[in-house]
């Protein structure tokens, strides 16, 4: 069966699988959108226990201002990106987001991940996790907001996977976790103890 639209490529896609397949439960997602990650993790995982956590944004999350589209909680402005990529990837699925992730697991037979919609940085934290994946770091502001949540959810040095690091925002990244390795927009380490 074919995996959900989503941004991860090919050789991303491999890498995660292999961060999957070596990482410790129970493993946690941040992000997983239509859930093509999640996907990607869940086949390779030795232990079934693995909780996602879904924002679900709706319009009310997005402001746009000439040919450029903000994203925001609430008051807090968290990226943009072009007009053009919004109606094409983006709107189509806002208020759905949820229930088109809940139907691609069910149709993958991934019933057995546990799911929760919310804003991960302000929702109560879900602790213990050893391996994490996260596709809510765009920027250093979402570096920032994501990793200072982080620690309460996890173990002391839990194995991390990020997604869509450019080379500008990996050296906030750097600020919280060891850099292992690298594959293309992928970054994967260690979360750090205390900060840079």
């Amino acid at each position: 069966m074919d995996l959900p639209s989503g941004w991860i490529s090919s050789n991303e896609q491999r890498a995660l699988a292999d961060f999957a397949r070596q990482a410790e439960s129970p493993f946690l997602e941040v992000g997983p959108w239509l859930g093509r990650s999640t996907i990607v993790i869940a086949r390779e995982l030795e232990v079934q226990n693995m909780l996602t956590v879904e924002l679900n944004p709706t319009s009310r999350n997005f402001s746009v201002s000439d040919e450029t589209v903000h994203f925001h909680i609430g008051d807090e402005w968290l990226g943009s990106c072009s007009l053009r990529e919004f109606d094409a990837n983006i709107r189509p699925h806002l208020g759905l987001v949820w229930n088109e992730l809940v139907q691609n697991l069910t149709n993958h037979d991934l019933q057995w991940i546990r799911v929760l919609q919310g804003d991960f940085a302000t929702l109560r934290p879900r602790t213990g996790h050893k391996a994490v994946y996260l596709d809510v770091t765009h920027n250093s502001i979402e570096i920032k907001r994501t990793f200072k949540a982080l620690p309460a959810w996890c173990v002391a040095g839990a194995q991390v996977a990020c997604h869509d690091i450019s080379d500008e925002a990996l050296p906030v990244l750097e600020q919280y976790m060891e850099v292992l390795s690298r594959c293309e927009r992928l970054v994967v380490g260690r979360l750090l103890t205390t900060t840079k």
